[in-house]
Order: C-alpha cells, then structure tokens, then sequence
C-alpha cells in the first residue's frame, strides 16, 4: 500500500513536471511581440533558453550552437530588404521584426503578411491544402528529392523545407525572397 501511494506520488510529480515544461516550451517565443512581427516562423523545436537574455540572437547562437545560427541566417536572408546587408540585419533588427514560433496557436493567431510552416513534421501539423502554388522546386538535375526542396504558399502562409543549408539554399532563398518582394 505504501510502495503504491509513493509509486502515484511520483508519477504526479514526473507527469507535473513533463505538463509544465509543454507549457512553458509552448509559451516560448522569439522576436518581435506576435501582433507586430512581420513575419513568423513556426518551428519544431525550441532553442535551449538557460541564458537570461532571449532577446539577442548571438548568445542564442553561441548557446545552441551551429544548428541555430543557420536557422536565424536563413530568416535573416529571407526578412531583410534587398539593399542591406543579411549579416547585419540578424544581428540588430532580426528580433525586431520577426517573430519565432514554437505551437500552433501562437502561429494562427499571427496576422503577419507571411507566416512559414518551416519543415516536414509541422507540414504533417497543417497541411498543405488543395490549391496551393510551388513558387519553387528543385530542378531533375538535383540529387536530391524534388519534393524535399520547394516552397507552397497559400493566402500568405508559406510550407518550407526545413530550415538547414542542404534543404534551403540561396537559390531557394532568392526565389522565395522574389515571391515575397512581389507580393509586397
């Protein structure tokens, strides 16, 4: 009886524990305030957070290590305007102006005029629907799998590779950058 008791007071406390970390993961964001951002991406996974300051992409970086520095490079190239310099821009206005995301809720609840669906488990999320235009795939002469390199968009929300150098590449940057410009 007592192992019992003590076996369901441990599980509560592991269950309360797992329950507040979903919370507060789902609560994490990046960036601008949602109802500002210009942009928002909505990402599998949250950065580790340990540092006090949330709000400078450096010491994320330097925290999470290369993965996170091509994620905020990519978005950087993607958000900034076509006269100034990517490297800046990540570095003083990325946070300014767009906003990362880590639930669902947070993403639909954006008005930002583009909101990316960035890889494949969030396109098993919300999928993609009928409709939709390819503003980019990979040509045949790729290596790679077509499918795994282009970007659909509807009503301003765009479904992405996920947000890594081999699967997202300058050309499929610039294409998606034009596609944005226009839209503008």
């Amino acid at each position: 009886m007592v192992v019992r008791r003590f076996v369901t007071c441990v599980t509560l406390i592991v269950l309360r524990f797992y329950v507040g970390l979903l919370v507060l993961v789902q609560n994490v964001g990046l960036g601008a305030e949602l109802s500002r951002a210009n942009m928002v991406f909505w990402l599998p996974n949250a950065p580790n957070l340990d540092t006090l300051d949330h709000s400078d992409v450096l010491s994320i970086e330097i925290q999470n290590g290369n993965h996170w520095r091509k994620i905020f490079t990519i978005a950087a190239k993607l958000a900034v305007a076509p006269t100034c310099d990517w490297r800046r821009y990540k570095i003083e206005s990325l946070f300014n102006e767009v906003r990362f995301v880590f639930d669902r809720m947070d993403f639909e609840k954006s008005q930002a005029k583009f909101k990316f669906v960035v890889g494949k488990q969030l396109t098993e999320l919300l999928p993609v629907p009928d409709g939709v235009d390819c503003i980019y795939e990979a040509g045949k002469d790729d290596f790679e799998d077509a499918s795994k390199r282009r970007v659909l968009v509807n009503d301003g929300v765009l479904w992405t590779p996920y947000f890594d150098y081999r699967q997202f590449p300058n050309a499929l940057i610039d294409a998606v950058r034009t596609y944005m410009q226009r839209r503008a």
